[in-house]
């Protein structure tokens, strides 16, 4: 009896190449022959679907599918790209459920694929593509001739819109494959950037448009030593894209579904060929129909390859299984042994493979093994020599194991598990117990003897495992990748270093680029300014948007082959080319060991990271020392040390270099905006991180000017609204403006767009039009003007703050001082007026009580004004004729006091006037505007 008797086999040894999707029979075959597990019904063709859904509301993305080679990710791009193209396949679908899924997609598209295969720029390939794609169907567009500077999205955009003219209801599908091996060739930082810059704008362009992105794509490319540069940016491509994973155990479902079909008769006939063996391997007398079902794959091979934590040890293990079942199909299955493929054959796959083996974990455990299997040879002899087979088959069994956790965590082989996994038949023995204690026990035994326990141990729990540590010299290693590295390579983990012994906080503020907003204080105004840090070449200061008011650059120190420095006004350069040799050096090092430890197998990553850690510390060390007498700064073309400025020996790095860049700078932020307000009375000066609260405290001491509140004073003071203890706009250059503007209007608004300007908008950042200050400090001039009645602000909705309600300002949003909508003159009782009469009669501003209709304010001024007219009233009659002390010493002349009787007649008149304002209505009505009352 063959093994073609027993199974049906159906190989899978083709690999999926888009460029035979033409053929419609190789099409068909593709579609009919894609086998779904529980998770492609349930999980990843809904996904996909569901970003493919041209009707979709919620948000969409580009597909990514993630899988190694033989893992059927080509195939599952071919399926629901083939699907999408035309609905006349989707019958061909063998699973009904997602036969359901695919029919929302069906004919919905049209699709160009290609496989990438050269080391050109990522946009001149996907715009070759995609102008072949258009010309094939009849798109008169080219997206490769705008050679504007408009951005990646917007060159797709304009493509789409010619697309959708010809095609308003299909999608746009873009396939790719080979994703990996175009990358490793774009590994360079420069390159592999502009090409993660694409991917992340094709995925950006899948968001609600008709457009969509799929690629394919191997775990290994987030392992490389390669991509260690762009962690990051590969992070903010992954979110533009769903991340679909191809599981080891969808890979079993296609094994068992596609290489081990049996008839009910040849499972019969295996079920009578395994009951031989079943008294020897109780987990197959247990288990016998699952053997049956699997046959000839013992059922712990699929279970010991879906626990390989290497993820590309899936690779073409389709194809691995499809050559094992083509190998022995023709062979008689043998009648004294179960005849099975066990997960330790696994093992010599992967030492043939020489992608798996450039595996850093695969490769450490193949050079452990090959020492074992050598030691085996020579010492298996005589008695032992007959059990060579099965110790061979055992150090197979144990990579295996090994491989399936961190090498520093060693999973390991007993002689129990290994006599029902590798089904191993010993004539010396006559049952399950035998064959543990007298074949493999004394066996596993064995192997740790010919090894001296260096390299093959007995651990906790029985269980024996491959030892790994041995004497490889790390640091050699590290200096020896050193010395290889690119003057390029070596001063991005310069900045690298620099980043964080400064250190520079937060993150960068463009993807990818070291370019971090940074705050510097401006200590004659006592507020912060901000601008940018920059690590390296100037070349990209013009991307970064909003333009600020400093740029500090550090310069590269290993290659200075283009170390321009443009003569700019805001533009401080820090030069560090004349650090030690010895330091340079250290750093370097450094570098070297952060890239090893990112693509050391598991095992060797705290090795490497202790090397990081200890260069990391010696270059800091040095660079410390060296920082202020090695480093030039330069400003406008001229050069100065940085030991000796001001500011200079400050408590950090990073403050130093702050403090010497604002002692520059200082004269040019004067030029710059020399009406900026001066926050002398400030205890620490207004930074970011405090700005809120301080501008609170300004706005609670506008709503309630008697509460002490010394922040809020400092900050109002500033700009000029706090004098001699109380509010006033009479010296605040910025509230002059205002008033200016309006009146200059002649009584009517005063929009928003005249008042603030656009600073930038992606950020709502707006300045004011005439001094340039920021629209929370204009808020608080129109805000203190509002408090004394000089204006109304509308807000957006139309909801107004006026000195009735000044106490909402206290309950901005931080978006309303930029959205409001206009200022206009006050309407009703006049405030200011009603205010200076408190002051002068009752000694308070009591205005904050007009609209509490308890308040005793009129009944108080009234009767202040009655008192003070009888006053009058005896003074007049004192000063008549003049006021003499003792009647010859005079005090007051007789022409003096017919002066003042003129101005006590009309004090007096103005308290008798007073008499018809008793309440807040009455002051509204009898004075009929603004203009009577001011006569009052």
């Amino acid at each position: 009896m063959k093994y073609s008797d027993l199974i049906q086999f159906d190989p899978i040894d083709e690999i999926i190449k888009f460029g035979q999707l033409d053929n419609e029979d190789y099409r068909e075959k593709l579609v009919k022959n894609f086998v779904c597990s529980q998770t492609f019904e349930n999980y990843i063709i809904p996904q996909i679907c569901g970003k493919l859904d041209l009707n979709s509301t919620t948000e969409t993305k580009g597909i990514q599918i993630v899988g190694n080679y033989g893992t059927g990710k080509s195939h599952l791009m071919s399926l629901f790209s083939i699907i999408a193209e035309n609905v006349d396949y989707l019958d061909l679908v063998q699973s009904e459920k997602a036969k359901e899924w695919l029919k929302t997609i069906a004919g919905k598209y049209k699709v160009y694929r290609f496989e990438l295969g050269n080391n050109q720029e990522l946009w001149e390939v996907i715009t070759f593509k995609i102008d072949a794609a258009l010309e094939e169907w009849g798109v008169d567009y080219r997206i490769s001739d705008d050679d504007s500077p408009r951005s990646y999205s917007e060159k797709l955009e304009l493509m789409l819109a010619a697309f959708e003219e010809v095609y308003p209801d299909k999608g746009f599908m873009l396939v790719v494959d080979e994703m990996l091996a175009y990358l490793k060739g774009r590994s360079e930082p420069a390159k592999l950037n502009r090409d993660l810059q694409v991917l992340q704008a094709l995925g950006q362009m899948s968001d609600r448009t008709h457009f969509r992105m799929v690629f394919g794509v191997q775990e290994l490319i987030y392992r490389s030593p390669e991509f260690q540069f762009a962690k990051d940016m590969l992070g903010r491509v992954n979110e533009r894209y769903v991340d679909l994973t191809i599981q080891k155990e969808d890979v079993q479902f296609i094994v068992q579904q596609r290489l081990l079909q049996k008839n009910e008769h040849q499972k019969a006939q295996i079920r009578k060929h395994l009951s031989q063996f079943t008294t020897m391997f109780p987990h197959m007398n247990n288990n016998l129909e699952t053997y049956v079902n699997l046959f000839p794959v013992h059922p712990s091979y699929f279970e010991n390859f879906s626990l390989i934590r290497i993820g590309k040890s899936q690779r073409e293990v389709l194809k691995t299984l499809s050559k094992k079942f083509s190998t022995i199909i023709n062979d008689d299955v043998p009648t004294d042994k179960p005849g099975l493929i066990c997960y330790d054959s696994y093992w010599q796959d992967m030492q043939g493979n020489v992608d798996l083996n450039a595996d850093p974990d695969v490769s450490k455990v193949s050079s452990i093994t090959a020492l074992i299997n050598q030691k085996i040879e020579e010492n298996f002899t005589r008695g032992l020599a007959p059990k060579k087979v099965l110790a061979h088959r055992i150090v197979s069994a144990a990579a295996i194991k090994i491989l399936q956790a961190d090498l520093s965590h060693p999973n390991g082989v007993s002689a129990e598990t290994l006599a029902n996994d590798l089904c191993h038949v010993d004539i010396t023995c006559e049952n399950f117990d035998e064959l543990v204690d007298l074949a493999f026990t004394r066996v596993l035994d064995s192997i740790v003897s010919a090894t001296i326990g260096q390299y093959f141990v007995k651990g906790e729990n029985n269980e024996y495992h491959i030892r790994i540590e041995g004497g490889v010299n790390y640091e050699q290693k590290v200096k020896d990748y050193a010395a290889q590295m690119g003057d390029g390579q070596k001063d991005e983990y310069f900045y690298m270093f620099l980043s964080e012994v400064l250190p520079v906080e937060g993150e960068t503020y463009r993807r990818n680029f070291r370019i971090w907003e940074h705050h510097i204080e401006w200590q004659s105004h006592k507020c912060s300014r901000t601008g940018y840090i920059f690590m390296g070449n100037p070349n990209e200061r013009s991307t970064t948007q909003p333009q600020q008011h400093f740029y500090i650059f550090f310069m590269p120190i290993f290659d200075t082959s283009n170390s321009s420095r443009p003569a700019e006004k805001d533009s401080v350069y820090f030069l560090m080319n004349d650090l030690s040799e010895e330091l340079k050096q250290k750093i370097v090092l450094y570098g070297s060991a952060l890239s090893q430890e990112g693509s050391a197998s598991t095992d060797e990553k705290p090795r490497y990271k202790q090397l990081r850690e200890k260069y990391y510390k010696e270059a800091r060390n040095m660079f410390n020392n060296e920082l202020l007498a090695k480093t030039m700064v330069e400003y406008i073309g001229d050069k100065h040390p940085m030991q000796g400025m001001p500011g200079a020996q400050a408590d950090s790095k990073i403050d130093a270099v702050s403090a010497v860049t604002s002692y520059i700078m200082e004269k040019q932020f004067e030029l710059e905006n020399p009406h900026y307000p001066k926050f002398s009375a400030l205890q620490q000066p207004l930074t970011n991180e405090n700005r809120e609260n301080l501008l609170r405290s300004a706005r609670a001491k506008i709503a309630s000017p008697t509460t002490i509140n010394r922040n809020g004073e400092a900050i109002l003071m500033g700009l000029g609204l706090w004098e001699n203890g109380r509010l006033s706009t009479e010296h605040s250059e910025y509230a002059r403006s205002i008033k200016n503007k309006l009146e200059a209007k002649g009584g009517q608004v005063l929009n928003r767009d005249e008042i603030l300007e656009v600073f930038y908008a992606d950020t709502h950042e707006y300045i004011s039009i005439d001094y340039h200050i920021e629209a929370d400090l204009e808020m608080l001039v129109l805000a203190t003007m509002a408090a004394l009645g000089e204006i109304e602000i509308v807000l957006q909705g139309g909801s107004q703050i006026n000195a009735g309600n000044i106490s909402d300002i206290s309950k901005l949003n931080p978006q309303d001082c930029y959205t409001f909508s206009n200022v206009c003159p006050p309407k009703g009782i006049n405030i200011p007026l009603v205010r200076e009469i408190c002051l002068g009669l009752l000694g308070v501003d009591r205005t904050n009580e007009l609209d509490n209709p308890n308040s005793s304010i009129f009944a108080d001024l009234l009767a202040k004004a009655s008192e003070l007219e009888n006053i009058i009233v005896t003074l007049q009659h004192k000063i008549q004729g003049g006021y003499y002390f003792l009647n010859d010493i005079e005090i007051i002349s007789e022409d003096d006091a017919r002066n003042f009787d003129v101005e006590l007649v009309r004090l007096k008149g103005i308290c008798n006037h007073m008499q018809r304002y008793n309440t807040k209505d009455r002051c509204c009505k009898n004075g009929h505007d603004r203009n009577s009352q001011q006569s009052v």
